[in-house]
């Protein structure tokens, strides 16, 4: 599997203080995965007492992150 970020992910990202190493465990570990409009993927991933966020595309080989974020 291999992750890609949109440079708006990376932004958003840094602001919020997720790493990729987070993401990556969200992609593998998620909780909850939702279809999304449009056909992107919403995958949520609880760590810390926190609720990951995580927005992304797939194909056949790539992770596309679209954006991450915490939700309460």
């Amino acid at each position: 599997m291999k992750i890609r970020y949109t440079r708006h992910a990376l932004a958003r990202m840094s602001a919020r203080g997720i790493t990729k190493k987070l993401v990556a465990e969200c992609l593998i570990a998620a909780q909850k995965i939702e279809q999304q409009p449009g056909g992107s993927l919403k995958f949520t991933y609880r760590n810390k007492g926190k609720k990951l966020v995580v927005i992304h595309e797939k194909n056949k080989e790539n992770y596309t992150i679209i954006t991450a974020y915490y939700e309460n």
